[in-house]
């Protein structure tokens, strides 16, 4: 798992509502945790400070205070421009997308490298694409030539291979599941034989301390 860049929170608390806040120049990220039980309710919100004063960018409840980091931190990472430096505090999350089959994939690894991407296209026909992957917000690209980038969105992949290459690189991506840095949220769809639960969030499985060990995720 990549390691993350530490964020410098300014943590406020108090008996009701507790709230920490990410200021840089370009935004401003606060979670709140709110309620006086064990069982806090988290709400996290971006707000965008490019016009010149903070205007709301994203928002949304979560489950936990990681999951709250890991939700802002992935929409930071996704829609600020990579020369600023924000990806570092993400980690994985700022390459892993979804494909065509569900499938949540890192694709850090492939960053420079010459492929051939398989896609499908609006038609609903396959359209192969030879050339430099790269990343950009949400989106895939892929530089064909010296003045030509196609943009995939990755829902469209169906399929990438190493130039020269006949072999899928997908599974070899799939094989390194990402979760959270305590091990309780996992970026994939709930498995029969998993002894954790769907997660809050889409996509993610959630383990309690009280589980049974999980043979599909080593915990």
């Amino acid at each position: 798992m990549a390691k993350r860049e530490h964020i410098p929170w300014d943590h406020v608390t108090n008996p009701l509502v507790s709230s920490w806040v990410w200021e840089t120049e370009h935004f401003i990220v606060t979670i709140f945790a709110e309620g006086l039980n064990v069982k806090k309710m988290y709400n996290w919100k971006i707000n965008d400070k490019s016009s010149g004063r903070p205007v709301p960018f994203d928002s949304a409840p979560a489950a936990s205070f990681q999951a709250s980091v890991d939700a802002a931190v992935e929409v930071i990472a996704k829609s600020y421009p990579r020369e600023l430096g924000y990806q570092a505090y993400a980690g994985e999350l700022a390459t892993t997308f979804t494909i065509h089959d569900g499938r949540k994939l890192d694709f850090a690894t492939l960053i420079g490298n010459s492929v051939t991407l398989t896609a499908r296209n609006a038609d609903g026909q396959n359209t192969l694409l030879n050339g430099i992957f790269d990343i950009r917000n949400y989106d895939i690209t892929i530089q064909t030539d010296e003045s030509t980038i196609s943009i995939i969105p990755p829902e469209r992949i169906i399929d990438i291979s190493k130039e020269y290459g006949s072999m899928s690189v997908l599974d070899s991506l799939t094989k390194n599941v990402k979760s959270t840095r305590n091990k309780r949220i996992f970026y994939e769809e709930w498995r029969k034989g998993c002894s954790g639960r769907p997660g809050f969030n889409p996509g993610t499985v959630e383990h309690g301390p009280a589980d049974e060990f999980c043979g599909i995720h080593n915990i």
